[in-house]
């Protein structure tokens, strides 16, 4: 596993913590890497048509797109239009996303402020474009656990808790 960049080097990375269930792995990197810092939000508290921002490198270099919530969970209907599965750790994206986005930080803007409040989780490929992504909230209650054991975890928590 590593970063790759836009010229073509790589920085190997790490995982620190993989969730199966969630789809999602925290991963370290050693080298000169300094992404930017978001505070932790709540994602308890996203409603639908909340204004979100997609920063993501996608093969371009930076590459930043506007959007909001589309929907708060995640439903899968059966042939008959009734709900067979919900996940509510997962929420509707409008903001294109792409291939290669997984991972990338949903960047909530509330009161002004922005805040991180999950990371780009799958699309659909038949829509074109149509990105769900995984709240904060589950990320954070799996990673709790761990807080004991990790000092990369305490700063992330303390993050959250103002």
């Amino acid at each position: 596993t590593s970063l790759v960049f836009d010229d073509g080097s790589r920085v190997p990375a790490g995982v620190i913590y993989r969730d199966d269930e969630l789809d999602f792995a925290l991963l370290e990197v050693k080298a000169g890497v300094n992404p930017p810092a978001y505070a932790i939000g709540n994602s308890d508290h996203f409603r639908v048509a909340n204004a979100i921002i997609l920063p993501s490198n996608f093969q371009t270099g930076l590459n930043i797109r506007m959007g909001y919530v589309t929907q708060l969970d995640f439903v899968r209907y059966g042939q008959e239009g009734e709900v067979t599965e919900k996940y509510e750790h997962i929420f509707g994206i409008s903001a294109v996303v792409s291939e290669g986005d997984s991972g990338s930080p949903v960047i909530f803007v509330r009161d002004g402020k922005l805040e991180l409040g999950g990371v780009v989780s799958f699309i659909v490929l038949p829509a074109r474009g149509l990105g769900y992504g995984l709240k904060i909230n589950p990320i954070i209650e799996r990673l709790k656990p761990q807080e004991g054991n990790n000092t990369w975890l305490l700063p992330l928590l303390e993050s959250r808790r103002r």
